[in-house]
């Protein structure tokens, strides 16, 4: 499993380390033989470029049934995703910590007042934006 995380500081941005990331991930998944990548919770047009479409295509959702924009599949292998009856998308205990543990995490550092800018508000509206794509067109 290859994981890759981007951290979105201002002072990184549009210097091209996006675009390596990915291509580098996708090499090496492909180095390592893995059959597919299956991003979660992602822009579109971030991915698109390198190949990905909505998970949606291959019949790969989320735990609630829906297919989710945010949500992109990227064959490494021809045929590799084709013929899933229903593929679920699973995550971890990580994405939901316990409230106390996470309060307890959080008073480790200074005090800072919790928002949510406005790019956070962006990719959260993208990631559960309901895909209505029709692939089979």
């Amino acid at each position: 499993m290859i994981i890759i995380i981007i951290i979105q500081h201002p002072e990184l941005q549009r210097m091209g380390l996006g675009r390596k990331l990915i291509t580098h991930s996708i090499v090496q998944s492909k180095a390592r033989g893995y059959g597919a990548i299956i991003i979660i919770g992602g822009y579109p047009y971030h991915y698109k470029p390198y190949g990905f479409v909505g998970a949606k295509k291959y019949n790969i959702g989320l735990e609630d049934g829906n297919y989710y924009t945010g949500i992109m599949a990227l064959p490494l292998i021809d045929g590799y995703l084709d013929n899933i009856q229903k593929g679920v998308v699973y995550f971890s205990d990580g994405m939901s910590p316990d409230e106390r543990t996470l309060a307890a995490f959080d008073a480790q550092f200074p005090v800072k007042n919790k928002e949510i800018t406005p790019s956070q508000a962006e990719f959260s509206a993208a990631v559960t934006e309901i895909d209505t794509q029709d692939y089979m067109v």
